[in-house]
């Protein structure tokens, strides 16, 4: 599907980070269908995987462009 791969200075989150959307399925609450995407994750050579909606990743990119101000004049396809 998709990846994108990182590497980050901060003290918190040192060394590589990779993330591979892996997989998608829509379904439904509240009688509404949305679709969460499977996202697997390497950090370090660690790995697990998380569920994300598209909205949650959207989110992040609004939180993203905010902070970093330098970003807001890329697109970001997510």
């Amino acid at each position: 599907m998709s990846s994108s791969t990182a590497s980050s200075s901060n003290s918190n989150i040192n060394g590589m980070l990779t993330l591979h959307v892996v997989d998608a399925q829509t379904s439904a609450e509240n009688g509404r269908k949305f679709t969460k995407y499977k996202v697997s994750v390497n950090h370090n050579g660690r790995e697990w995987e998380i569920w994300r909606r598209y909205k949650e990743f959207n989110t992040l990119n609004d939180k993203v462009r905010n902070r970093f101000f330098l970003l807001r004049k890329f697109y970001v396809y997510i």
